[in-house]
């Protein structure tokens, strides 16, 4: 089961559109617009929906009310959200940012 209002809340959140949502999970416009108004609450698409809105299924489904990912085990906290906010940059910025990276860290690559 789906929660439209939670496609939609995270939509907004990732400043995107059913279109973009749509392209993303290989699915029409209008299964996404019925998953968001709620004309249909089950989907087999529920995992590519969670990974495209940078969620999980389990608040998708309403399981849970933290709409954050878990981060993965081996990374600490601080870590997970420099990985999220790093996701957000556009590809010029994330290699802009690994250039500096890399000089700090005095690596030659």
């Amino acid at each position: 089961m789906i929660r439209g209002e939670r496609v939609e809340a995270r939509l907004k959140v990732l400043g995107k559109t059913h279109a973009w949502l749509a392209e993303r999970t290989g699915m029409s416009r209008q299964a996404i617009g019925r998953i968001i108004n709620g004309g249909t609450t089950d989907s087999p698409h529920i995992f590519q929906i969670a990974r495209a809105l940078e969620t999980s299924p389990e608040y998708l489904s309403g399981e849970i009310d933290d709409d954050a990912l878990p981060p993965p085990s081996g990374l600490s906290e601080d870590e997970w959200r420099w990985l999220e906010k790093l996701r957000r940059l556009s590809p010029e910025d994330r290699n802009a940012l690994l250039r500096i990276t890399k000089r700090l860290s005095s690596e030659d690559t």
